[in-house]
């Protein structure tokens, strides 16, 4: 009495006349989820899901349909999608989490009942702990889905004694094969049905169902069917007609191809200027050739071999993801074997992005300094003298500053007052944690390159490194 009370399911007699059907006919009965499920696994058929519904042969089941089966009595029942979910990923072998779980809106399946259900799936179990047989077989539905709260199951009209759901009776003489349930209107049966039409309130006729979304669609087609001619529009500027890093660093590249495309057409004897499209052309063939000729944003490390990141290391942890400890020769030789300048590759927005990596800023000019994008600091002061600024706060107020430390190394107090962001570098042996850090990198970087560069250049002053006592912050115990 208590698993029937739990159910609370509206009963359907075989006998009792269809509701809207002619007197004596049979009606639709419900097919539960977990049947098909079921029959899908013994014949080794490949279950498809695609735009939340689940493909059991000729049924298509929404991913929350309840089933007849619950983890305990008392309990509500699980929906479809937990069930197939779960056996997808243990049949494969593949990692089945309480997280991974979670992040795909599914209902976790504890390790007690997996087996026996996993068993009963496969049909070595006529049944299993937790398996409500009047659900299963039909005769009483979820609350779920009496109140409308979850999708209804398929149903199956006509069926006979002996028949399969699908339509074929174990003596060969069912119904006609191929019957498909009514539920919810899929995306082929809208494929099925489009057709063009002089008006769009007219898009999908299907008597007895509605379309999800309709009013949505209709707009989102009249709006392309009236606006296909018409270009994108430039993304509007910033207040007080500033526009993205990003955008301006894009203008500076485009301005130096033009001008390395003049100078060629000089060279060959050709007196005109390069059109658009041979701009574009230019930066494409740029971005996919292994050495760029045009200019790159610059990031600035330390020149400094005991630093986290420095230019022996940096194409690797910020391109790779991938940190090694610091070869000794090459530590020992740093200032006569590091290169002048490494390239960084990252994709942003859908487009390739050359960084340049250097650890000195020596000769820089105006145009240089514009290029830069990033500094990553080691907290020595004396990494930002001669640079044109009056003092830190501008620095970073210009420039992105990363400073990277080590696990368990305390933090300069005058770091912490500097307006950059702090990333803790993992132990070696965690190789997998460096790409998070490259990650979380990229991810302050972008978001600097996606807002207005408020410019503090200066010319008359440089910054000077005059630091000479370091105080630590104290651990908190």
């Amino acid at each position: 009495m208590a698993d029937a009370a739990a159910a609370t399911e509206t009963e359907v007699k075989e006998d009792e006349p269809a509701a809207n059907g002619a007197a004596g006919t049979t009606p639709a009965r419900r097919v539960d989820p977990l049947v098909l499920f079921r029959e899908s696994c013994e014949k080794g058929q490949k279950v498809g899901y695609a735009d939340e519904y689940l493909s059991f042969g000729e049924f298509s089941v929404h991913r929350a349909t309840k089933c007849g089966y619950r983890l305990a009595p008392g309990e509500p029942f699980l929906d479809i999608g937990s069930v197939w979910y779960m056996f997808r990923e243990v049949s494969a072998n593949r990692s089945y989490t309480q997280d991974t779980v979670k992040k795909r809106g599914f209902t976790y399946i504890g390790i007690a009942c997996r087996g026996d259900l996993c068993d009963y799936l496969v049909g070595k179990l006529p049944t299993c702990p937790g398996i409500v047989q009047d659900v299963v077989e039909g005769r009483k539905r979820p609350r779920e889905e009496t109140t409308g709260r979850a999708p209804p199951a398929p149903r199956v009209k006509n069926l006979k004694s002996g028949e399969e759901p699908g339509g074929s009776s174990g003596s060969g003489s069912g119904s006609k094969a191929g019957k498909k349930a009514f539920g919810a209107l899929t995306y082929a049966d809208v494929a099925s049905r489009v057709r063009l039409v002089k008006d769009f309130d007219v898009l999908v006729r299907v008597p007895g169902r509605t379309v999800p979304n309709a009013d949505l669609i209709l707009k989102i087609a009249m709006d392309e069917l009236n606006n296909w001619d018409r270009k994108e529009q430039e993304p509007e500027p910033m207040v007080g007609g500033k526009i993205p890093l990003l955008q301006e660093l894009e203008e500076m590249i485009r301005k130096d191809a033009e001008a390395k495309l003049i100078e060629q057409f000089a060279k060959e004897l050709r007196k005109r200027n390069p059109t658009d499209k041979e701009i574009e052309e230019f930066i494409r063939k740029d971005g996919e050739a292994e050495t760029s000729l045009l200019i790159r944003p610059i990031i600035l490390v330390p020149c400094n071999k005991n630093s986290p990141v420095n230019i022996l290391n940096a194409q690797q942890l910020l391109q790779d993801g991938v940190y090694d400890k610091l070869d000794q020769e090459k530590a020992h030789f740093f200032d006569s074997t590091r290169p002048e300048a490494v390239e960084v590759v990252r994709n942003i927005r859908d487009k390739k992005w050359r960084f340049e990596v250097r650890d000195s800023a020596k000769g820089f000019k105006k145009e240089h300094w514009h290029r830069v994008v990033a500094v990553i600091t080691d907290g020595a002061d004396w990494q930002f003298k001669g640079w044109p600024f009056e003092n830190i706060v501008d620095l970073f107020t210009s420039i992105k500053g990363v400073y990277f430390t080590k696990k368990g190394d305390p933090l300069p107090e005058h770091v912490a007052k500097w307006q950059v962001c702090i990333l803790e570098m993992s132990t070696l042996q965690y190789q997998h944690r460096f790409s998070a850090i490259r990650d979380a990198f990229w991810a302050q970087a972008e978001h600097f390159l996606n807002s207005a560069r408020h410019k503090t250049f200066v010319n008359h002053t440089t910054l000077e490194g005059i630091r000479k006592v370091v105080k630590m912050t104290p651990p908190v115990l």
